[in-house]
Parts: structure tokens; C-alpha cells; sequence
């Protein structure tokens, strides 16, 4: 008894760059070789190497620049955390001269805190800093 088997393989053209025969390799095999980078060979035996970036190779580099970015955003919000600190270092500092300058206005001398109704005149005669 005879029996035959019809198997359908899907083959892909690629064309030698050493001599220009076109021949045919298994999507399987052209997948493998597009990620490993490794020969393969024409029938008149030249071999073969796919020189581009594989999709492993792209993902690889956009996980590196993604990485890459996430530590920059840590650095700046490290940045922020150091400059909201100095602001509040400043606002303070400004909230004690405000509250002097008030005091003042309101006839309280800043360096002996006494009352005085002329602070003007009582700064210049008892407190001359020059």
C-alpha cells in the first residue's frame, strides 16, 4: 500500500549578497537568525548574517532609555525635595524679618526690646552701629 504525505512549508526569499541567487529558508529559520545574528548559507555555500537590530535587541535598548529616564526623574525630584526645603528655609527667615519690621513699625525696639514712641530717633542715639 502506497501512502503519500503533502506537508506545506512557508519559505521566505532572500537573495545571496556574495553571488545573487535567490533561494528560500523556513520563516522559522529567518526569525531564529534575524535575533541571533548567526550564518546561514546560500546552495552555492556563501554564508549569510542578518546585520540589523533584532525586536530583543529594540526592546532591550528601549528598556535601558526607559530606565534611564526614571533615574533622571528621581534626581530632579530629589532636586525638588532639596529646593522646597531651601524655600521654606527662605520663607521663614522672611517670616522673621516680617514679624521684626512689624514690631518696629509698631514702636518696639528689635535689640532691647523696649517701646519707645520715636524708634527712629531711640535707634540712632542708643544703638549707632557705624
Amino acid at each position: 500500500m502506497n501512502q503519500s504525505t503533502e506537508v506545506t512549508i512557508q519559505m521566505i526569499y532572500e537573495e545571496c549578497c556574495n553571488c545573487g541567487v535567490v533561494f528560500g529558508i523556513t520563516d522559522v529559520l529567518r526569525r531564529k537568525r534575524l535575533e541571533d545574528k548567526n550564518s546561514f548559507y546560500c546552495p552555492n555555500g556563501h554564508a549569510q548574517h542578518f546585520t540589523g537590530k533584532s525586536a530583543n535587541d529594540r526592546i532591550k535598548r528601549l528598556e535601558s532609555d526607559l530606565q534611564f529616564q526614571k533615574n533622571r526623574v528621581g534626581m530632579r525630584d530629589a532636586d525638588l525635595l532639596v529646593e522646597k526645603s531651601r524655600h521654606r528655609t527662605t520663607i521663614g527667615k522672611l517670616g522673621a524679618v516680617t514679624k521684626k519690621v512689624k514690631r518696629v513699625e509698631n514702636g518696639v525696639c528689635p535689640n532691647c526690646n523696649r517701646s519707645f514712641a520715636n524708634v527712629s530717633r531711640h535707634m540712632k542715639s542708643q544703638h549707632v552701629t557705624n
